[in-house]
């Protein structure tokens, strides 16, 4: 299971200065902006949205957060969840577009919940693009590793 670090069986090791290393590293720095989100996202009074956003940072950086302790299922695991969490900020944002969904709080908190949904979808969009790279590049590594017979 992906909620619980250490949990997924498989961990791979990657060298330092590899392509895979860089993109380890780029998936923390969008685990650390996810992150922020969720701190926007519960500012703004979306409570849910914040909380997962909270559940999906945790998951990233918890599957690469060690370069001797990369653990691709819990990497496969954030890309859908960042795939959900953009399905839902394009729906938000169309919904906020076409004026059909209804805002309460201060007008700042009604402004910052438009400004993080529609930053959202960028954010998540980023973040789907860095984490299944690093999947793909964990994926190659374990076959090259294991020979082609590897998952």
């Amino acid at each position: 299971m992906c909620l619980f670090p250490g949990s997924s069986g498989l961990v791979l090791a990657v060298a330092p200065g590899s392509d895979v290393d860089k993109w380890r590293q780029y998936v923390l720095y969008v685990t650390v902006a996810h992150l922020l989100l969720g701190v926007l996202n519960l500012i703004s009074g979306n409570v849910w949205d914040g909380i997962f956003d909270l559940l999906g940072a945790g998951i990233g950086f918890y599957g690469c957060r060690q370069a001797e302790r990369i653990q691709p299922t819990m990497i496969l695991c954030y890309v859908v969840f960042v795939i959900m969490d953009c399905f839902w900020a394009c729906l938000n944002s169309l919904l906020l577009i076409a004026g059909v969904k209804d805002l309460s709080g201060p007008g700042w908190q009604q402004n910052l919940y438009r400004g993080v949904t529609y930053a959202s979808v960028f954010f998540y969009t980023i973040a789907i693009y860095t984490s299944y790279k690093l999947y793909k590049l964990l994926q190659h590594q374990f076959n090259t590793t294991m020979g082609d017979g590897g998952a």
